[in-house]
Protein backbone atom coordinates (compact mmCIF):
# COMPACT_ATOMS: atom_id res chain seq x y z
CA UNK A 1 0.00 0.00 0.00
CA UNK A 2 1.62 3.41 -0.70
CA UNK A 3 -0.03 6.13 1.25
CA UNK A 4 0.57 9.91 -0.54
CA UNK A 5 -0.09 11.65 3.03
CA UNK A 6 0.43 15.21 1.44
CA UNK A 7 0.77 16.52 -1.59
CA UNK A 8 2.95 19.48 -0.02
CA UNK A 9 6.60 19.93 -0.67
CA UNK A 10 9.74 21.92 0.06
CA UNK A 11 11.15 21.52 -3.55
CA UNK A 12 8.93 22.35 -7.00
CA UNK A 13 10.39 19.34 -9.42
CA UNK A 14 8.85 20.09 -12.39
CA UNK A 15 7.59 16.13 -13.47
CA UNK A 16 6.02 15.13 -9.97
CA UNK A 17 2.90 13.75 -10.04
CA UNK A 18 2.03 14.77 -6.66
CA UNK A 19 0.64 18.02 -7.47
CA UNK A 20 -0.87 20.87 -6.51
CA UNK A 21 1.65 20.86 -4.11
CA UNK A 22 0.15 22.83 -1.34
CA UNK A 23 -2.22 20.18 0.02
CA UNK A 24 -1.29 19.04 3.51
CA UNK A 25 -3.23 15.89 3.50
CA UNK A 26 -6.20 14.37 5.56
CA UNK A 27 -6.61 14.53 9.48
CA UNK A 28 -4.62 12.52 11.88
CA UNK A 29 -7.55 10.47 13.16
CA UNK A 30 -8.98 9.72 9.68
CA UNK A 31 -5.54 8.31 8.71
CA UNK A 32 -5.38 5.85 11.52
CA UNK A 33 -8.77 5.05 11.29
CA UNK A 34 -7.92 3.95 7.67
CA UNK A 35 -4.79 2.42 8.77
CA UNK A 36 -7.02 0.05 10.82
CA UNK A 37 -9.24 -1.03 7.74
CA UNK A 38 -6.07 -1.58 5.81
CA UNK A 39 -5.26 -3.87 8.39
CA UNK A 40 -8.65 -5.48 8.50
CA UNK A 41 -8.21 -5.94 4.93
CA UNK A 42 -4.56 -8.40 5.94
CA UNK A 43 -2.69 -5.62 4.15
CA UNK A 44 0.72 -5.65 6.36
CA UNK A 45 3.21 -2.92 4.42
CA UNK A 46 2.45 0.95 4.18
CA UNK A 47 4.53 3.24 2.53
CA UNK A 48 4.00 6.48 3.12
CA UNK A 49 4.80 8.89 0.38
CA UNK A 50 3.98 12.79 -0.35
CA UNK A 51 4.49 15.85 -1.56
CA UNK A 52 7.24 15.46 1.22
CA UNK A 53 6.19 13.19 3.72
CA UNK A 54 8.62 14.77 6.14
CA UNK A 55 6.61 18.11 6.08
CA UNK A 56 3.96 16.52 8.14
CA UNK A 57 4.23 17.66 12.07
CA UNK A 58 2.24 13.98 12.86
CA UNK A 59 4.57 12.10 10.36
CA UNK A 60 6.12 10.23 13.37
CA UNK A 61 2.80 9.74 14.96
CA UNK A 62 1.63 8.13 12.01
CA UNK A 63 4.29 5.51 11.64
CA UNK A 64 4.18 4.71 15.12
CA UNK A 65 0.69 3.76 15.03
CA UNK A 66 1.51 1.90 11.93
CA UNK A 67 3.71 0.11 13.81
CA UNK A 68 1.82 -0.61 16.60
CA UNK A 69 -0.91 -2.08 14.02
CA UNK A 70 1.49 -4.24 13.05
CA UNK A 71 2.56 -3.02 9.62
CA UNK A 72 6.08 -2.94 8.08
CA UNK A 73 6.26 0.75 7.56
CA UNK A 74 8.72 2.52 4.99
CA UNK A 75 9.08 6.06 3.50
CA UNK A 76 9.53 8.08 -0.05
CA UNK A 77 11.47 11.32 0.68
CA UNK A 78 13.44 14.08 -1.01
CA UNK A 79 15.96 13.70 2.00
CA UNK A 80 16.77 17.11 2.37
CA UNK A 81 14.83 17.29 5.89
CA UNK A 82 16.93 14.15 7.16
CA UNK A 83 19.37 15.50 9.87
CA UNK A 84 21.49 13.18 12.14
CA UNK A 85 18.35 13.07 14.82
CA UNK A 86 15.27 12.58 12.52
CA UNK A 87 17.34 9.57 10.68
CA UNK A 88 17.97 8.22 14.60
CA UNK A 89 14.16 8.57 14.86
CA UNK A 90 13.28 6.92 11.52
CA UNK A 91 15.74 4.08 12.22
CA UNK A 92 13.30 2.66 15.00
CA UNK A 93 10.59 2.75 12.70
CA UNK A 94 11.09 2.12 9.42
CA UNK A 95 11.66 -1.11 7.27
CA UNK A 96 13.81 0.31 4.96
CA UNK A 97 13.90 3.97 3.14
CA UNK A 98 13.77 5.36 -0.80
CA UNK A 99 15.40 9.14 -1.13
CA UNK A 100 15.27 10.77 -4.45
CA UNK A 101 18.32 11.71 -5.84
CA UNK A 102 18.99 12.34 -9.54
CA UNK A 103 22.70 12.72 -10.24
CA UNK A 104 26.61 12.49 -9.33
CA UNK A 105 26.40 16.68 -9.28
CA UNK A 106 24.94 19.29 -7.91
CA UNK A 107 24.00 20.80 -10.81
CA UNK A 108 21.68 18.55 -12.65
CA UNK A 109 19.86 17.38 -9.32
CA UNK A 110 19.06 20.51 -8.44
CA UNK A 111 17.67 21.44 -12.02
CA UNK A 112 15.52 18.85 -11.74
CA UNK A 113 14.20 19.46 -8.35
CA UNK A 114 14.31 23.05 -8.83
CA UNK A 115 16.25 24.41 -5.91
CA UNK A 116 19.84 25.40 -4.94
CA UNK A 117 21.45 23.29 -2.38
CA UNK A 118 18.56 20.54 -2.79
CA UNK A 119 21.43 17.93 -4.00
CA UNK A 120 23.89 18.74 -0.50
CA UNK A 121 21.35 18.25 1.71
CA UNK A 122 20.18 14.96 -0.06
CA UNK A 123 23.74 13.25 -0.07
CA UNK A 124 23.67 14.59 3.67
CA UNK A 125 20.33 12.94 4.72
CA UNK A 126 21.35 9.59 2.37
CA UNK A 127 24.62 9.55 4.59
CA UNK A 128 21.99 10.48 8.10
CA UNK A 129 19.79 7.43 6.59
CA UNK A 130 22.75 4.61 6.13
CA UNK A 131 25.08 5.80 9.40
CA UNK A 132 21.77 4.85 11.54
CA UNK A 133 21.64 1.72 10.17
CA UNK A 134 18.85 2.05 7.77
CA UNK A 135 18.27 0.14 4.14
CA UNK A 136 18.32 2.71 1.77
CA UNK A 137 17.52 2.63 -1.43
CA UNK A 138 17.81 5.69 -4.01
CA UNK A 139 15.25 6.53 -6.72
CA UNK A 140 17.10 8.47 -9.76
CA UNK A 141 15.18 10.40 -12.55
CA UNK A 142 16.58 9.71 -16.19
CA UNK A 143 16.07 12.54 -18.41
CA UNK A 144 18.40 13.35 -21.74
CA UNK A 145 19.85 15.43 -19.11
CA UNK A 146 21.19 12.66 -16.55
CA UNK A 147 21.32 10.27 -18.89
CA UNK A 148 24.83 10.41 -19.83
CA UNK A 149 25.95 9.98 -16.58
CA UNK A 150 23.64 7.37 -15.37
CA UNK A 151 27.11 5.20 -14.73
CA UNK A 152 28.75 7.31 -12.76
CA UNK A 153 25.50 8.00 -10.62
CA UNK A 154 24.87 4.96 -9.89
CA UNK A 155 28.65 4.20 -8.97
CA UNK A 156 28.13 7.51 -6.67
CA UNK A 157 25.16 5.98 -4.90
CA UNK A 158 26.54 2.71 -4.11
CA UNK A 159 29.52 4.63 -2.82
CA UNK A 160 26.88 5.91 -0.25
CA UNK A 161 25.81 2.94 1.23
CA UNK A 162 22.79 2.51 -0.52
CA UNK A 163 21.31 -0.81 -1.35
CA UNK A 164 19.92 -0.10 -4.87
CA UNK A 165 19.14 2.75 -7.53
CA UNK A 166 15.82 2.68 -9.80
CA UNK A 167 16.49 4.94 -12.50
CA UNK A 168 12.66 6.08 -13.23
CA UNK A 169 11.28 7.32 -16.60
CA UNK A 170 8.55 9.58 -17.33
CA UNK A 171 6.03 10.35 -15.17
CA UNK A 172 2.24 11.22 -15.04
CA UNK A 173 1.04 13.87 -13.37
CA UNK A 174 -2.47 16.21 -13.28
CA UNK A 175 -2.61 19.64 -14.81
CA UNK A 176 -1.37 22.30 -13.06
CA UNK A 177 -4.14 24.00 -12.34
CA UNK A 178 -4.62 23.86 -8.96
CA UNK A 179 -6.82 21.28 -8.58
CA UNK A 180 -7.54 17.77 -9.56
CA UNK A 181 -11.48 17.25 -10.26
CA UNK A 182 -12.73 13.98 -10.74
CA UNK A 183 -12.40 12.41 -14.11
CA UNK A 184 -9.44 14.81 -15.00
CA UNK A 185 -7.25 12.60 -16.67
CA UNK A 186 -3.13 12.47 -15.82
CA UNK A 187 -0.56 12.91 -18.69
CA UNK A 188 2.70 11.86 -19.33
CA UNK A 189 5.76 14.41 -18.67
CA UNK A 190 6.98 14.81 -21.80
CA UNK A 191 8.61 18.40 -22.50
CA UNK A 192 8.96 19.59 -26.01
CA UNK A 193 11.87 18.57 -28.37
CA UNK A 194 15.55 20.56 -27.40
CA UNK A 195 14.78 20.76 -23.57
CA UNK A 196 17.25 18.71 -21.37
CA UNK A 197 14.29 17.46 -19.13
CA UNK A 198 12.82 15.39 -22.24
CA UNK A 199 13.19 11.74 -22.16
CA UNK A 200 13.80 11.23 -25.77
CA UNK A 201 13.20 7.94 -27.79
CA UNK A 202 17.23 8.62 -29.04
CA UNK A 203 18.05 8.95 -25.19
CA UNK A 204 15.70 5.67 -24.31
CA UNK A 205 17.13 3.15 -27.14
CA UNK A 206 20.46 4.50 -26.49
CA UNK A 207 20.23 3.37 -22.46
CA UNK A 208 18.29 -0.03 -23.81
CA UNK A 209 21.98 -0.72 -25.33
CA UNK A 210 24.19 0.34 -22.71
CA UNK A 211 22.30 -0.55 -19.28
CA UNK A 212 23.55 -4.29 -19.34
CA UNK A 213 26.81 -3.40 -19.76
CA UNK A 214 26.57 -0.75 -16.67
CA UNK A 215 24.76 -4.01 -15.02
CA UNK A 216 27.95 -5.77 -15.92
CA UNK A 217 30.13 -3.22 -14.49
CA UNK A 218 28.42 -2.95 -11.39
CA UNK A 219 28.03 -6.15 -10.82
CA UNK A 220 25.62 -7.42 -7.23
CA UNK A 221 24.51 -3.89 -7.28
CA UNK A 222 20.45 -3.19 -8.00
CA UNK A 223 19.99 -0.97 -10.85
CA UNK A 224 16.38 -1.25 -11.65
CA UNK A 225 14.47 0.96 -14.23
CA UNK A 226 10.75 1.61 -14.74
CA UNK A 227 9.20 3.36 -18.03
CA UNK A 228 13.13 3.90 -19.35
CA UNK A 229 13.89 1.29 -22.02
CA UNK A 230 11.50 0.60 -24.84
CA UNK A 231 11.54 -3.02 -24.41
CA UNK A 232 11.16 -2.70 -20.93
CA UNK A 233 7.46 -4.51 -20.21
CA UNK A 234 6.15 -5.59 -17.12
CA UNK A 235 3.82 -7.70 -16.46
CA UNK A 236 0.99 -7.81 -14.05
CA UNK A 237 2.05 -4.75 -11.64
CA UNK A 238 -1.02 -5.89 -9.13
CA UNK A 239 -2.88 -2.92 -9.11
CA UNK A 240 -6.05 -3.48 -7.53
CA UNK A 241 -5.14 -6.20 -5.55
CA UNK A 242 -1.99 -5.81 -3.53
CA UNK A 243 -0.92 -2.42 -4.86
CA UNK A 244 -2.96 -0.12 -4.39
CA UNK A 245 -3.11 3.79 -2.96
CA UNK A 246 -4.50 6.32 -1.34
CA UNK A 247 -4.06 10.22 -2.33
CA UNK A 248 -3.88 13.02 -0.37
CA UNK A 249 -7.68 13.45 -0.39
CA UNK A 250 -8.21 10.07 1.63
CA UNK A 251 -9.55 8.70 -1.95
CA UNK A 252 -8.55 4.72 -2.28
CA UNK A 253 -7.11 4.21 -5.83
CA UNK A 254 -5.94 1.00 -7.70
CA UNK A 255 -2.64 2.56 -8.23
CA UNK A 256 -1.73 6.24 -6.70
CA UNK A 257 -0.71 7.12 -10.14
CA UNK A 258 -4.67 6.61 -11.67
CA UNK A 259 -5.68 9.67 -9.98
CA UNK A 260 -8.80 11.77 -11.34
CA UNK A 261 -10.69 8.85 -11.64
CA UNK A 262 -14.49 8.88 -11.73
CA UNK A 263 -15.26 6.03 -9.44
CA UNK A 264 -12.32 6.92 -7.03
CA UNK A 265 -13.95 6.80 -3.21
CA UNK A 266 -12.51 7.60 0.08
CA UNK A 267 -10.74 4.52 1.83
CA UNK A 268 -13.20 5.56 4.86
CA UNK A 269 -16.03 4.58 2.90
CA UNK A 270 -15.22 1.17 2.52
CA UNK A 271 -14.90 0.76 6.18
CA UNK A 272 -17.14 -2.44 6.06
CA UNK A 273 -15.77 -4.54 3.29
CA UNK A 274 -12.41 -5.43 1.31
CA UNK A 275 -12.86 -3.85 -2.29
CA UNK A 276 -9.78 -5.44 -4.10
CA UNK A 277 -11.56 -7.51 -5.96
CA UNK A 278 -13.91 -4.54 -7.86
CA UNK A 279 -10.95 -2.32 -7.93
CA UNK A 280 -8.96 -5.09 -10.42
CA UNK A 281 -11.94 -3.50 -13.09
CA UNK A 282 -11.77 -0.25 -13.67
CA UNK A 283 -11.99 3.10 -16.23
CA UNK A 284 -9.19 4.86 -17.50
CA UNK A 285 -8.62 6.94 -20.39
CA UNK A 286 -11.53 5.59 -22.08
CA UNK A 287 -11.18 2.53 -21.72
CA UNK A 288 -12.10 -0.62 -19.40
CA UNK A 289 -8.91 -2.12 -17.51
CA UNK A 290 -9.47 -5.47 -16.62
CA UNK A 291 -6.03 -6.15 -14.53
CA UNK A 292 -6.73 -10.07 -13.72
CA UNK A 293 -6.67 -10.08 -17.98
CA UNK A 294 -3.83 -7.27 -18.26
CA UNK A 295 -0.56 -8.12 -20.14
CA UNK A 296 1.15 -4.98 -21.10
CA UNK A 297 3.08 -2.00 -18.77
CA UNK A 298 2.18 0.54 -16.12
CA UNK A 299 -1.46 1.53 -16.95
CA UNK A 300 -0.81 4.87 -15.76
CA UNK A 301 1.64 5.58 -18.11
CA UNK A 302 2.17 3.31 -20.81
CA UNK A 303 -0.85 4.49 -23.80
CA UNK A 304 1.19 7.80 -23.76
CA UNK A 305 5.16 6.36 -22.61
CA UNK A 306 4.95 3.59 -25.64
CA UNK A 307 3.17 5.88 -28.40
CA UNK A 308 6.07 7.46 -30.21
CA UNK A 309 7.87 3.71 -29.79
CA UNK A 310 4.98 2.39 -32.13
CA UNK A 311 4.99 5.53 -34.68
Amino acid sequence: MLWELNTACNLACSFCHAIPNVEPGIEHADIIAGLRILRRWGIDEVIFSGGEPMLRHDIFTIMEEARSLGFAVDLCTNGTLIDKDVARRLSDLLSEVSVSLDAADAANHDALRRQLGSWSKAVGGIKNLVTAGLEVHVISIVTDRTASSIEETTRFVRGLGAESVTLLGLMPYPERNGSLQAGKHLRVVQPHEGTPDRLSLHTRLTLEAHLPEIRHRLHGFRINSKCVVPSQRMGFCGAGSNVLGVDARGNLLPCILLKGMREARRLLDYEEYDPRLALQTFEWSGRLINMREHKGGCIAVESECWRELRA
